[in-house]
């Protein structure tokens, strides 16, 4: 059953116009300018495969020095913080991340916030990601840490989404 949704959802994902891309990051924008000003770093992502655009988030966050950025290591995350997002390198499947040549691993604590991708959410949410994993083990070994699912507006199931017990739910939605 995941995996016929991923694919509705990565094909209705595919299928936005760059009108409806644009219009939604500016929503995105907006939202988390405000809402982040609250924490101290922001766990972001670089955008990949059609994701909401997070590009002038993280320049902003970067310019701040409130970023981190994932990078995927034995098949877990780890975060790094980032001051220039030009020293991002490419790695399997064109996914820009940290170099850690460059930077240094850092531990996620109380006052940041997490920036969770994923396919689908529910009201409730749980997301359906890619299928690796990666961040519901991530988000197991910090429960206490603030989350917030991110994507567009189309992205939102009206049912609830099947769920594993490995499965960790978002605290936050922002759909635009």
């Amino acid at each position: 059953m995941k995996t016929t949704l991923r694919k509705h959802f990565l094909a209705l994902r595919r299928s936005l116009s760059e009108e409806r891309r644009r219009e939604a990051a500016e929503q995105l924008l907006k939202k988390l300018d405000t809402y982040s000003s609250q924490f101290k770093r922001i766990a972001s992502i670089s955008s990949m495969n059609g994701e909401i655009d997070l590009s002038a988030f993280n320049q902003l966050l970067a310019r701040q020095n409130r970023l981190l950025l994932p990078r995927r290591v034995d098949n877990a995350l780890k975060y790094y913080p980032i001051s220039n997002l030009q020293q991002l390198e490419k790695t399997q499947g064109s996914l820009l991340e940290p170099n850690p040549a460059l930077y240094t691993h850092t531990a996620i604590g109380p006052g940041d916030l997490i920036l969770v991708p994923g396919l689908a959410f529910d009201a409730d949410g749980f997301r359906l990601g890619y299928g690796k994993g990666h961040f519901d083990k991530f988000l197991a070994k910090h429960p206490t840490i603030p989350t917030a699912g991110i994507g567009f507006l189309e992205q939102k199931s009206e049912e609830p989404l099947p769920r594993d017990v490995w499965d960790i739910p978002v605290k936050s939605l922002f759909l635009f």
